[in-house]
């Protein structure tokens, strides 16, 4: 019921949905820079928030976004790397569809463009998605196409 109530609030008022939001990215910006970068550890990041916190998130530890919890978590050279892998997949298989003539790859392709794409803008607002299966699923179909590309499978 608090959870559903703070949706409500006015934006201006310390416990609603926006400003915790706000001060959960904040304090795991902090918790990067007090680690210079390197992280806090897999899954400490509900710790830190817990009992490391500068900024008020209304008892709410999970920091509620994908991208913010492998920073946290991993450090800024892991999520570099992540970010490097991720976008390298996505312009890849944007170039498939573009050149692609094959209906059957020009499908697959957008399908995985489309699912990639709408990952990384719904993903800032999740929870944590780690144990969420369907996403390993989307990135290992993604490097399974690309695989069967490069080696000539797929044709354009």
């Amino acid at each position: 019921v608090e959870e559903i109530s703070s949706l409500f609030a006015p934006a201006n008022e310390r416990d609603s949905s926006i400003p915790i939001r706000i001060n959960l990215i904040k304090n795991g910006l902090f918790f990067v820079l007090s680690t210079f970068g390197f992280g806090v550890g897999a899954g400490n990041a509900e710790y830190w928030v817990a009992n490391h916190s500068l900024f008020s998130t209304g008892h709410i530890v999970n920091l509620h976004n994908w991208w913010l919890e492998i920073l946290v978590n991993y450090g800024v050279f892991v999520f570099a790397a992540y970010m490097v892998m991720y976008f390298s997949l996505v312009k890849r298989i944007w170039e498939i569809w573009r050149e692609s003539r094959d209906k059957f790859n020009k499908m697959i392709s957008e399908a995985l463009l489309v699912s990639l794409v709408a990952f990384f803008f719904a993903n800032a607002s999740a929870g944590s998605i780690m144990s969420f299966k369907t996403q390993w699923f989307l990135f290992a179909f993604a490097l399974a196409f690309l695989n069967l590309q490069r080696k000539g499978v797929v044709k354009f």
